[in-house]
Order: structure tokens, then C-alpha cells, then sequence
């Protein structure tokens, strides 16, 4: 265990401060630790594998220039717990930090608690914020009794009473449940026919003791009910943010943990989390920025692919169905175009730069935090068919089309006051304008002009009334040009082949 703590300190609600959150503001840049940068020499090739592969962080640090040039000044890496040992029967081994045997110890894999704490202080030289992938809801495969027994402590506790056992018999061994059928429920299939992606758990169609108490597959999940597992979740959280100096967490799998926990775990955490909440319901989206600071925004963000092969129309209605959800704060919302549990967005639109690059420009200049996966800025990784194949491979240049577009929007963030302190850092986009192929905001002093059109059709030209030209708008990035409408009402944009976004400043 780790040292004692006053326990009532946890039973706190989360509470907003009016202090301007420090993560208002900031852009993020986001590795799975293991495939990012190592600094061992020629590691071996790295794509579609299972296996750990050799990143750590000490690599991690000697490619934090490259990242901080590209205008970043936040990094969330994956879980740096220790992994279990042994083989998932599909899914390999836990290089991805989130099969945790050992919640208080940090893998020597990618450097164990020394090197952690020398990428945190190396994070920190460079004024940029650090944020850790944390895991409370499930621990690494177990398969039967023999693999509970090899946790230590309390989560290895023969009885099982650490994990969640729905349908467990009475006078059922841990092993018998487990190896029994039906066995542990699945959280992700067992609750009803209509959970995923919505979780209506109002009209009954969906159960909310299994999603909250069944397991990921073989991942035996926490029991955080246990009040010596519950005790032992806080004070390892507040561990991890006292030690390694830890600006905020990333909580992995937040939807399927019980809220008043939440609750407990933020007050603990003490710092920004950002809660991983899959579904596309919004009112239960938005539901959990009342326990955890922010979310990432799946609801809007997992759908702009669909977005981007279809018409602008369907992105307005996603904003606007976000703005009557109720979020607390959606500044703390974390925006992104794709990640590391799905499809990259530049194969989700056939390989055009085009799209990606209008993506990721609303992405980074809408309100909300942005996040963006390692080498998106390289369309040999951000094109690969393996979404965590080895950065190493591919070097780490980012004088790209895409790299130079996130340097663009990056430094556009930081001197037109959308940045971190900046005036405008707090300020919500005005929607301006929308056509089938076009989606137009503002915010601050910065027009956005997304298009859908693609690259090599031929560009296109659009007038928007709702566009004020007063004293001129002039186009700070993108191939194209933006004038006043015809007879000074409204402003009109063109585009040519390459269809990039038009961002204009007043």
C-alpha cells in the first residue's frame, strides 16, 4: 500500500475552480510509448506486431524537439504500469500499457519509474504539460485461478472478491466462475442488444450493472464497490500524480466504471482528467463532465470521417446538437480525428490529404482541446493499415504537407489568442455558414473555411452572407483567396485542386 491518507478528503465531489484550467488552450500530441522512439539502435521492423517493440522513454525525450517544434505544448503517453507477463489468447502482450498487473510499480519495458520521472522533468523544460494513461476500471487478461494468484496484494487475492462477479454461484471458486459458462458477462456484449454506441439506459435497453460489472473479455474488472479496492485506486492515483509530477490523466475506459467512483478519483487526481467515453449519445456524453473535467468527444469527433465522405450539414448538426447537451465546460472536451483503437481518418477517406488537412484544422481551431496521434504529420504512418506501427521506421520528419498545416495551426492558436491564456482561449466558434461542401466558423479573430470538396476535383467557390467582411479578411494559411461578396454583402472563398482549408484573420 502506499503511505496513509485521509480517506474523507476522497468522498469530495468534483468541483470545477474558477481558476482557468491549464489545459484550456493547449494542443496535444499523443504516443503509445512503445512505438513512438527508443533509444536503443536498430530495432527490429515494427508493423502488425503484438510483441513490445523496444520504445521507451528515454527515446521519447530525444524526439520531444521534434514534437514541441511542430507547436505542441502538451504529450499524453500511453499507461506506464506494469504489464502482466503472460499472453492474451489473441491480442498478444500488453506493450499498450493497458493490461496493468501491478498498478504501483512502472514497467521496466519503457524505462520503469526513473526513466518516467526523466520524461516528465524533460516534458516540463520545455513548458509543456505532461498527461498519463491510466487504467481503473479492469486489470490484464486472467483466464482462470492460477492467473488471478499472480497479481500481488489485494489484487491477488484468491477469493476474487477484488474483481466484479455477476452470475458467480454460490460457493463458486474464482476459477470455476471463470472457466464456468457462461462466465463473467461481457460489459461491451452482454447488456443488451441495444447499448453500443448509445446506452440507453433509461428505457431499460440497456443494463447498467453489467456494462459497469461485467469484463472486457478475459479483462477482470475492479470491484471498486470493495473499499479496500476502492482505497487502493486513490491512493495510487494520487501516487502517480505526486511522483512523476503529473499534469493530467487520461482515464481509459470511464464509461464502464461506476460515476460516484469518479467522483472519488478526480477529487484524488487533483488535476485535469480527461475521461474516455464512447458512446454517440450526447446526454450521456455530457453526463460525465460532471464527474471527470472533461471527456473526449466522441459524439462529434468519431464521426467526422463519416463527415468527410458526406455533406457539412451532418457536421452542423453534430455541433449543435453538442451545444444543447448540457457539458459543463466543452473548452475541456478532447477533440481528435482518429486514435489508437480504430482506423486512421486518412484511410477512412481513401488516402486524400486534402480531408484530413480540413479535419484537422477544425479540430484545432473549434473549442475543445485537440489531440493528435503520433505521425499523423507523415502519411506513411497516418495511411498505415497498422494503427501502432513503429514511428522508427518511418523517421520523424515533419517539413510534410500535413506537419506544416499542424505548425500552422498550432502558431495560429498562440497569436491570434487561442492558446493557453490567450484572449480568446475560453471563446466558443460561431458557425458562420454551411453548404453541402462547405462549413464555415469563427472564433476569435480567425475565420475558418472547412470544405469537403477533396483533392483533385477541381476546387470550388462558395459565398457566405453570415461572413462580416468590415476592414478585410486576409488569409493566413491555405491555397486559395477569400474577397468581399458581391455588392458588399458577405465574403466569398475559392479553393483550387488541392482543397485545403482557409483560415483568414481579420
Amino acid at each position: 500500500m502506499f503511505l496513509s491518507c485521509t480517506f474523507l478528503l476522497f468522498l469530495l465531489p468534483y468541483v470545477i475552480s474558477s481558476t482557468p484550467n491549464p489545459w484550456i488552450g493547449r494542443s496535444i500530441y499523443f504516443v503509445v510509448t512503445d512505438r513512438f522512439a527508443s533509444s536503443y539502435p536498430n530495432l527490429p521492423s515494427c508493423i502488425d506486431s503484438k510483441e513490445w517493440c523496444g520504445g521507451n522513454f528515454d527515446g521519447l525525450i530525444t524526439q520531444l524537439p521534434y514534437i514541441a517544434d511542430m507547436g505542441f505544448d502538451a504529450i499524453w503517453v500511453t499507461p506506464p504500469v506494469k504489464q502482466v507477463g503472460w499472453r492474451d489468447d489473441y491480442n498478444g502482450t500488453g506493450y499498450h500499457g493497458y493490461w496493468a498487473q501491478e498498478f504501483t510499480e512502472i514497467d521496466e519495458h519503457l524505462g520503469g519509474p526513473e526513466g518516467l520521472l526523466r520524461l516528465s522533468e524533460a516534458v516540463h523544460e520545455l513548458d509543456m504539460l505532461f498527461m498519463v494513461d491510466v487504467v481503473a476500471n479492469h486489470v490484464g487478461p486472467v483466464h482462470g485461478g492460477e492467473d488471478v494468484v499472480k497479481f500481488k496484494g489485494i489484487l491477488g487475492r484468491e477469493g476474487g472478491e477484488q474483481y466484479n462477479t455477476l452470475g458467480r454461484g454460490e460457493g463458486e471458486s474464482m476459477d470455476e466462475y471463470i472457466k464456468g459458462t457462461p462466465g463473467p458477462p461481457n460489459a461491451m456484449t452482454d447488456a443488451g442488444e441495444e447499448c453500443w454506441p448509445y446506452y440507453d439506459f433509461e428505457e431499460g435497453k440497456c443494463d447498467r450493472n453489467i456494462v459497469e460489472g461485467g469484463w472486457f473479455g478475459d479483462l477482470a474488472d475492479l470491484n471498486q464497490t470493495n473499499v479496500e479496492v476502492r482505497e487502493y485506486l486513490l491512493e495510487w492515483i494520487r501516487w502517480m500524480q505526486e511522483s512523476f509530477k503529473v499534469d493530467g490523466f487520461r482515464l481509459d475506459t470511464a464509461l464502464y466504471i461506476p460515476r460516484d467512483f469518479l467522483d472519488e478519483f478526480q477529487e484524488a487526481a487533483g488535476v485535469y482528467i480527461v475521461g474516455e467515453v464512447v458512446t454517440y449519445n450526447f446526454t450521456l456524453h455530457s453526463e460525465y463532465q460532471q464527474h471527470l473535467s472533461g471527456v473526449l468527444n466522441f459524439p462529434v469527433t468519431e464521426k467526422l470521417g463519416a463527415v468527410f465522405n458526406g455533406t457539412m450539414s451532418d457536421l452542423q448538426a453534430l455541433v449543435s446538437e453538442s451545444r444543447g447537451a448540457g457539458y459543463v465546460d466543452r473548452n475541456l472536451l478532447g477533440n481528435f480525428v482518429d486514435n489508437h483503437d480504430g482506423d486512421r481518418f486518412l484511410r477512412k477517406v481513401g488516402g486524400d490529404v486534402g480531408l484530413l488537412k480540413n479535419a484537422l484544422a477544425f479540430v484545432m481551431l473549434s473549442e475543445g482541446v485537440p489531440i493528435v496521434y503520433y505521425g499523423t504529420e507523415n502519411s506513411e504512418v497516418a495511411g498505415n493499415e497498422d494503427n501502432r506501427v513503429g514511428m522508427w521506421e518511418f523517421g520523424y520528419d515533419s517539413d510534410t504537407e500535413v506537419g506544416e498545416l499542424l505548425k500552422a495551426m498550432n502558431g495560429a492558436r498562440k497569436k491570434f489568442g487561442l492558446g493557453w491564456g490567450g484572449e480568446y482561449a475560453e471563446t466558443e466558434m460561431e458557425v458562420l455558414g454551411v453548404e453541402e461542401d462547405w462549413f464555415v466558423f469563427g472564433r476569435g479573430e480567425l475565420v475558418v473555411f472547412i470544405n469537403n470538396i477533396g483533392r483533385g476535383k477541381g476546387g470550388g467557390k462558395a459565398c457566405f452572407e453570415g461572413v462580416k467582411w468590415g476592414e478585410g479578411l486576409k488569409v493566413i494559411y491555405g491555397e486559395g483567396s477569400v474577397n468581399e461578396g458581391e455588392g458588399g454583402i458577405g465574403v466569398c472563398v475559392s479553393v483550387g485542386e488541392e482543397g485545403d482549408p482557409i483560415v483568414a484573420a481579420r
